[in-house]
């Protein structure tokens, strides 16, 4: 196929240590790290040896969270000491550019794209991604730099309370985004000043109520939510509800024609 993303290869990644794969483990993470970006983050795709590929936003925050994510998970699964040890700068980076990614109004992270590709703005998805991402830092410096550890922690705890403030609609009843669809001017936190553009953004609309299969992360793998608290079970139910196809599939969102839903 020739391209990497890196949240995918995170995602493959656990399924790799679900089966007893570490030898398939160990080299994608090794890659992971090779490529970041050196503000710390993981840019959209490359291609396979490491060069940036063709790309329709150069950002999508949730990707970060994700490798540190799989980082951490690797070390519950293998317990392999060198090899977590030799993560953890990779890890460190990524913290630090994670806790410097979050809208001082909100808590939650900067506006970026979202996993569809689609929109820029405030997701439920991106936060929760950065959530765990954040958390599982926090748990590989409690072995390595524990002076870190609670700089990390508290940085995870104000996005998993943004996302209770501001995430949650008491109209809809589940959780929601905070997209650049139509509506008002861009506020101030779309002034990013990353060196890695994504679209221009003209407008944005405080609230994207569209139900989307990604609410799903908040709670697996990231855990930012309770699985079976009440807030996350009527998500879970709305999503059954709108997007189960008769087939047994699932949209990605209300509206999907993407290669005919």
């Amino acid at each position: 196929y020739g391209f990497v993303w890196p949240r995918d290869l995170g995602y493959v990644v656990l399924s790799f240590l679900a089966a007893g794969r570490s030898d398939l483990a160990v080299p994608a993470l090794r890659w992971l790290a090779r490529e970041q970006a050196p503000e710390g983050l993981w840019l959209q795709r490359y291609w396979t040896d490491g060069s940036l590929a063709p790309s329709w936003g150069l950002h999508q925050v949730d990707e970060t969270g994700m490798v540190v994510f799989a980082y951490e998970a690797a070390w519950r699964e293998l317990r392999d000491a060198a090899l977590d040890r030799e993560l953890w700068p990779s890890a460190r980076a990524a913290a630090d550019f994670l806790c410097g990614f979050v809208d001082p109004e909100t808590g939650l992270p900067l506006p970026s794209v979202d996993l569809w590709e689609q929109t820029d703005g405030q997701h439920s998805y991106s936060a929760a991604a950065t959530f765990g991402g954040l958390v599982a830092a926090a748990a590989m410096a409690t072995r390595h730099e524990p002076s870190l550890e609670a700089r990390y922690r508290a940085a995870a705890e104000r996005v998993r309370e943004a996302i209770e403030t501001h995430l949650w609609s008491d109209e809809h009843g589940r959780w929601v985004g905070r997209p650049d669809e139509l509506g008002q001017e861009p506020p101030a936190s779309f002034d990013r000043a990353l060196r890695y553009p994504t679209k221009a953004v003209r407008s944005v609309d405080p609230e994207d109520a569209r139900v989307d299969s990604s609410l799903l992360g908040l709670a697996w793998p990231f855990r930012a939510v309770g699985p079976s608290s009440p807030r996350m079970r009527a998500t879970i139910e709305a999503v059954e509800r709108e997007l189960r196809t008769p087939d047994g599939g699932v949209l990605r969102h209300e509206d999907d024609d993407y290669a005919g839903g």
